[in-house]
């Protein structure tokens, strides 16, 4: 591989800071293996690629908005 091939790596860190969600939810989300990471010494990164899947299969575009139901 080289380095053009190789997926860009996001700390935790940074993936808690763009997606708004606490750095301990992603770190117990990497311990349950819902999201493939890598650890590089005591560091755990993520690869963009995981992130953007991750954020797609949680998209809200075009769901309908819930309605309080029939009164």
């Amino acid at each position: 591989m080289t380095p053009a091939t190789l997926p860009r790596l996001l700390p935790l860190d940074e993936v808690a800071r763009l997606t708004n969600v606490s750095r301990s939810w992603w770190y117990q989300a990497v311990r349950r293996g819902e999201i493939d990471a890598v650890r590089i010494g005591r560091r755990v990164l993520v690869a963009e690629t995981v992130l953007s899947r991750w954020v797609e299969s949680r998209s809200t575009a075009g769901a309908q908005p819930e309605t309080g139901g029939a009164r």
